[in-house]
């Protein structure tokens, strides 16, 4: 298995010692030292835990074209409430992150 497929608190071993899986690039031995785990090394698990992949379903990406279009609307809404001479006010912003939403989602 790789380290990018552990979900973070999974144990395994490299290199004989035994590690958990503490951030994206790092882990920390049972001893207590921190180190960062290479991409390409090759990892067992602990006590037979399995292996929850933390990779998103190329089904569930969206597409970079969507999330610029929705992030120029939401720039287009904000510049016109505030042409419009009203405050940026909390209620504001969650109907523009709202709109947001429903553009990307």
């Amino acid at each position: 298995m790789k380290f990018q497929h552990l979900s973070i608190g999974t144990r395994f071993v490299y290199e004989t010692h035994t590690y958990t899986k503490i951030s994206p690039l790092l882990a920390s031995a049972d001893g207590g030292e921190q180190r960062m785990i290479p991409r390409y090394a090759k990892l067992l698990p602990v006590d037979g835990a399995p292996v929850v992949s933390t990779s998103i379903a190329v089904d569930k990406l969206i597409a970079l074209v969507d999330v610029q279009t929705a992030l120029q609307a939401l720039q287009r809404g904000l510049y016109q409430h505030l042409e419009a001479g009203a405050p940026i006010d909390k209620a504001a912003l969650d109907d523009a992150i709202a709109q947001f939403n429903l553009a990307v989602l």
